[in-house]
């Protein structure tokens, strides 16, 4: 018996929730006390799920099937971080494919290779833009002053709050900042929108000490991501006054 939309098939009924086994007793016309002895006979459960993957057209899942899930996975990743939404989304195409879904167990480790190899796919990606001096230059962003203590970064993520004259100077100056080091000129359109706002967000919101202990691999996209769209806010405002 296959639980709606999940593409799972129930093992054991009686721990179904309660409203789940009302709606299979009512759409199958069947007493309570039938439900709880269903799959009590060894082969009962192995040859209805046959009988309703044949109807409905679907099939196991095979090595194959799987690994073209993976590759399917990673462009999606590629877009979207969200372990959860992978994972869904994951279901989705199989349900499209007319695979059975495979355990839940067997689909996270897919997702979490995806979400590592969309990682070293964006730093792949960005490899053109990362010089020697660059990378210098970027990690030069987290190191504090001597004087104020605060980080070229941390003075990049401030927002002003008022559309004062000594505000606005300081939105030029970071244009300035940001276009004398090239910024402007930098081409993000390898990778996908979707994927240049979450590392942008990851660069607004991350601490300083996290971004310093990350890999390569993942500081430097979110820096260079943070940077390009820091610079496409600060002209857009810069223009609507």
């Amino acid at each position: 018996m296959c639980a709606p939309v999940s593409g799972l098939c129930a093992r054991r009924l009686e721990h179904h929730p309660a409203g789940r086994s009302s709606l299979y007793r009512g759409q199958l016309e069947l007493a309570p006390d039938v439900i709880q002895r269903y799959g009590r006979r060894l082969h009962t459960r192995t040859e209805h799920v046959l009988q309703v993957q044949a109807y409905l057209g679907f099939r196991k899942a095979t090595a194959a099937d799987l690994e073209a899930l993976a590759q399917w996975l990673l462009e999606r990743a590629l877009e979207h971080d969200k372990p959860t939404l992978l994972l869904q989304l994951a279901c989705e195409q199989l349900r499209r494919e007319g695979i059975v879904r495979p355990g839940i167990t067997r689909l996270e480790p897919l997702v979490a290779t995806a979400r590592h190899q969309a990682q070293e796919e964006t730093y792949r990606r960005l490899l053109p833009l990362l010089l020697p001096s660059r990378c210098t230059w970027l990690d030069a962003l987290l190191v504090p002053a001597t004087d104020t203590g605060r980080t070229p970064l941390a003075w990049l993520r401030a927002t002003a709050t008022a559309a004062t004259a000594a505000q606005i100077r300081v939105g030029l100056d970071k244009i300035a900042f940001l276009q004398q080091n090239g910024v402007t000129d930098w081409d993000l359109s390898s990778l996908n929108p979707n994927r240049v706002k979450f590392l942008a967000q990851i660069g607004r919101q991350s601490t300083n000490q996290y971004l310093q202990r990350c890999t390569i691999t993942r500081r430097y996209p979110i820096l260079i991501a943070f940077l390009k769209q820091t610079l496409l806010t600060l002209t857009d405002s810069d223009s609507e006054r």
